[in-house]
Parts: C-alpha cells; sequence; structure tokens
C-alpha cells in the first residue's frame, strides 16, 4: 500500500500484520461465537490465556501475499486466530476490502464489522478515516491448514503517501492498539481489598462490537457503542455471567446514568445458577441471593437486598447524577455484601446466616438508558 508516483487501483495487499492464537473454537460453529482475550482487550502489549499456555502477539512482515496460519500460530483445527493490521490514510477515502483463506472469517475495520462469512474469498466495501486506521481478522479454521490473506484496495486514486501500512514492529505503538493503563492490576494491593488476594476471572473495556459470549441477555438491549463503552435500555434488562464464580467475588465497573429522570435502579446481582433473572421488585416481590442497587426507583436511596426483600435502605451514600461516570465496586466477601462508589462506601450488609450455593452475577437495570464500561469481576475463591 506505500504509494509511489501512483498507487494503482488493486495493488493493496497487506503485508505488515500482527497475530495471536491459536484459541479453541469452543462452538464448534464456522464462526466461532467465543469471546476470547482479543476480543475482550485488544492490546498488541497483552498476554491471554488459552488451554496451549499464555499467548502473546506476534509482528509478522511477510514477504507472502498469504499468511500460513499453521507455521505462525500453530495446527488449526477447530482453532481461532486473530489479525492485526493498520492502514495510515491522509484522509478519509472509500477502499474495497478483500479476505481469503480461512473456512470462517470475520473483518472488522475501526470496531465496525465489514465481512462476516464462510465462503473463502469475500470483498466489502468500507470508509477508511484520516489517520490511522485499525483492521481485524478473525479467522475460524476446521481443518490442521490454515491461512489469511488480505487485501485493500482504494476506489480512488491515491498518490505518494495517502495510504500506507505500518510496519508490524510500530503497531504495538498505535493509540488504539495499547492500554492507557498497563496490566490490569491483580492482588491484595486493589483499592479497599478487604485483605483478599483478587484474581482477575474476566475483563472487558468494549472495544469489540459485541457484548460477546460470556454474557447471557434477558430483556433489553445491551449494545456496544462505537465509543467504546455498552449501552443498556429497555424495561428492566439484565446481563448474567455465564462463568460460574464463587465469592469472595469482586465486581468493578464505570457506570454513566443517562435516564432524564431520577427513578433509576442499577444494580449488581449475586444469586445460585439459573436464578438470577427470577427477581421482581415490586408488587409480589421475588429474588434469590444478593442484590446491591445504586439508585432506587422513586426515591434517593440506594438498597440492599436479601432474597425477596430489602434489609438495607440507605439515604445517604453517593447517588447516581445523570451524565456522570461512577466507578463502582461491588463486593461479596462473606458475610459481608459492600458497595462502593467513586472511593465512597454507599453500603454495607453482614449476613450471620450467609446463603448458600451462589456463583452468578448478573447486572440489572432499569428503566435506560445507562452507560457501562471497563467491567472487572474477580475471584479470591481457592479451588
Amino acid at each position: 500500500l506505500q504509494a509511489s508516483e501512483k498507487a494503482r487501483l488493486g495493488s493493496g495487499r497487506v503485508m505488515e500484520w500482527c497475530v495471536v492464537g491459536p484459541f479453541p473454537n469452543e462452538s464448534g460453529l464456522p464462526l466461532d461465537t467465543t469471546t476470547h482475550g482479543p476480543a475482550q482487550r485488544l492490546d498488541l502489549g497483552a498476554t491471554y490465556d488459552s488451554p496451549a499456555g499464555p499467548l502473546k502477539w506476534k509482528q509478522v512482515s511477510s514477504k507472502d501475499l498469504t499468511l500460513n496460519l499453521k507455521e505462525l500460530l500453530g495446527d488449526g483445527k477447530m482453532q481461532v486466530g486473530y489479525g492485526v493490521t493498520v492502514l495510515r490514510a491522509a484522509r478519509a477515502m472509500p477502499v474495497e476490502v478483500t479476505v481469503w483463506g480461512p473456512q470462517g472469517v470475520s473483518v472488522y475495520v475501526n470496531r465496525r464489522m465489514v465481512i462476516e462469512s464462510t465462503r473463502r474469498w469475500r470483498t466489502q466495501a468500507a470508509m477508511l478515516e484520516p489517520g490511522d486506521n485499525v483492521l481485524v481478522c478473525v479467522a475460524c479454521s476446521a481443518g490442521s491448514d490454515w491461512s489469511l490473506g488480505l487485501q485493500v484496495e482504494p476506489l480512488e486514486e491515491v498518490g505518494p503517501g495517502d495510504l500506507t501500512q505500518v510496519p508490524a514492529a510500530e503497531m504495538p505503538a498505535v493509540r488504539a492498539l495499547r492500554s492507557a493503563d498497563g496490566p490490569t492490576p491483580e492482588g491484595k494491593g486493589l483499592p479497599l481489598a478487604a485483605g483478599q488476594d483478587w484474581r482477575l476471572v474476566y475483563q472487558n473495556n468494549f472495544d469489540w462490537p459485541r457484548v460477546g459470549s460470556m454474557w447471557e441477555q434477558d430483556r433489553g438491549t445491551w449494545t456496544v457503542e462505537d465509543e467504546g463503552f455498552l449501552r443498556v435500555n429497555g424495561y428492566w434488562p439484565i446481563l448474567v455471567f455465564r462463568k460460574p464464580t464463587l465469592p469472595p467475588v469482586r465486581v468493578e465497573y464505570d457506570l454513566r446514568p443517562m435516564q432524564s429522570n431520577e427513578r433509576r435502579v442499577m444494580a449488581v446481582g449475586l444469586s445460585p445458577a439459573g436464578k438470577a433473572t427470577q427477581r421482581w421488585l415490586w408488587g409480589t416481590t421475588a429474588g434469590f441471593g444478593y442484590f446491591l442497587t445504586f439508585g432506587w426507583h422513586d426515591t434517593k436511596t440506594n438498597q440492599v437486598w436479601r432474597e425477596e426483600k430489602p434489609v438495607v435502605v440507605s439515604e445517604k451514600a453517593p447517588y447516581p447524577e445523570t451524565g456522570k461516570w461512577h466507578h463502582v465496586i461491588v463486593q461479596f466477601v462473606p458475610p459481608k455484601a459492600q458497595m462502593y462508589v467513586d472511593g465512597e462506601l454507599a453500603l454495607e450488609y453482614s449476613d450471620p446466616e450467609w446463603l448458600p450455593d451462589l456463583d452468578t452475577i448478573s447486572f440489572f437495570d432499569w428503566p435506560g438508558p445507562t452507560d457501562l464500561d471497563n467491567i472487572r469481576i474477580y475471584s479470591a475463591a481457592r479451588e
């Protein structure tokens, strides 16, 4: 893509890559629905867990038009690999993106999906923005041999320097591909850690335009916005974390209420498996486990519910402000359940008869819209 006098149309084979894998295709589908580490945190400095051991990004300056993923990542049988390239555009320009190789492939341009196909060869138009454009290919394979090729063809004439590839060795410095905060902190040194040695179970900065397979959506809508946060809307939407997580549990996240009135409930629950969605707060109330709310319907309170009834109603705690980002920490450390908002203790409940069989984390919202970002789930449980 490096232009000389004029870059003729059709000359844009991508040769500079960063790749990582293999991750198991847990869904078994031609287009894997599993949310792997790069889809939770797209950071070229990150290390991702996998059954094959820790995986790091590899820089590839290819001499071939097609990447041999078997050589780079290993056997591709029912595996998933990620390839990232960066195109630097002097101005906005339309392009045609063509991808080939794997059995199933998805292509994202600046977080927007432009191709999702089980065909070996697929072409689609896209628009590049001025500056650095991040293209991500997710390659899924059923066979041992797998490959990946990408071509980006400008649909208008370009001159020298109008459209170039960022060398693989320089991609880790691209702002969109590195975390400003460095590695996610863990351990006893976390703020307000309650003496626990917290270990990260899950994190999501919503760099990816899908909520992911780790979550079950029940009612309402949970949509990843282009700006990189999760927008919640609808009547009583519930989002359930699929991975069983035993206490002690810590849920840390950023929250921004966008409702036009103060009738709001934003909560985190810990319940037995299969019971997270069986909660009703008005009329004949119902619920299982613990439920900590930031805000409450028609009163300026925050509340703790145990099973089907409130056990703490606080009028003094911080209250959500429309349009403001709040940092929330919810901890279930038997026999206590706590909520901190912007570093201040908002709720605390001690239960001498701590409920058994709690392993399911969930988010609740009413009535929306509400924005969530930077979700971190920790556990201090020891197997």
